[in-house]
């Protein structure tokens, strides 16, 4: 198998690395960025869907989540209308 998808020692290296400095909210956001696109190459290059490597199909079907739609919101009125205008199932109780 191609080197770059030795996923899991990517991570422990990196891991290994970073194990006496303080975790940053950076750091684990770039590692999460290249576990996605080393996954998402992975597929790619096996010609499978991302879920197969993880455990297979769970569900059918999933509700969507509605994220980012808060940026101007101020009050919890605002929180309110904003996710009632995102989501078609918020307003349902």
């Amino acid at each position: 198998m191609v080197r770059t998808f030795r996923i899991e020692y990517l991570f422990r290296e990196w891991y290994k690395h970073e194990f006496y400095i303080a975790r940053s909210f950076e750091a684990a956001t770039a590692y999460s960025a290249v576990d996605i696109a080393l996954h998402d190459l992975l597929g790619k290059y096996l010609g499978a869907p991302v879920y197969q490597f993880m455990g297979g199909l769970v569900n059918e079907k999933i509700k969507a989540y509605a994220n980012g739609w808060y940026s101007d919101c101020v009050t919890p009125d605002d929180f309110a209308r904003g996710l009632r205008r995102s989501s078609p199932w918020a307003s349902r109780r």
